[in-house]
């Protein structure tokens, strides 16, 4: 099992770490998109230690890969990845959730469109 998210891994799953009234809900009615730095989305990480800075109950999450589209996080440092233009941008190339890679190693996952959100586990 890979901890880390890079193209070309099969990695099956990331991580999301939240409240435990947060959990039962998720698991009851999937998924409210939340704002961050890269947009409104939902926020999942490769690492389950990174996940768990959010929260005490940590989630397994199914995304499709094939729709993520993977960048370093020196390549998008030039400006706010929140900007509307730059996510329309990346919806037009087909994509629906952004992975981010830091220095640190850890890869943070935006998912935009709940559509591609195969399985929730915990």
């Amino acid at each position: 099992m890979h901890d880390e998210a890079e193209k070309g891994d099969i990695m099956a799953h990331w991580y999301h770490g939240t409240s435990e009234e947060s959990f039962n809900q998720i698991l009851k009615n999937s998924f409210r998109p939340s704002k961050g730095l890269l947009g409104e989305g939902v926020y999942l990480s490769s690492s389950r230690e990174a996940a768990q800075l959010f929260g005490d109950h940590l989630l397994r999450v199914f995304v499709d890969e094939e729709r993520i589209m993977y960048t370093d996080f020196q390549e998008c440092d030039d400006g706010p990845l929140d900007n509307q233009i730059w996510l329309d941008d990346v919806m037009r190339q087909g994509y629906e959730a952004v992975a981010v890679k830091y220095p640190s190693g850890e890869t943070e996952l935006v998912v935009y469109n709940m559509d591609i959100i195969q399985q929730i586990d915990y």
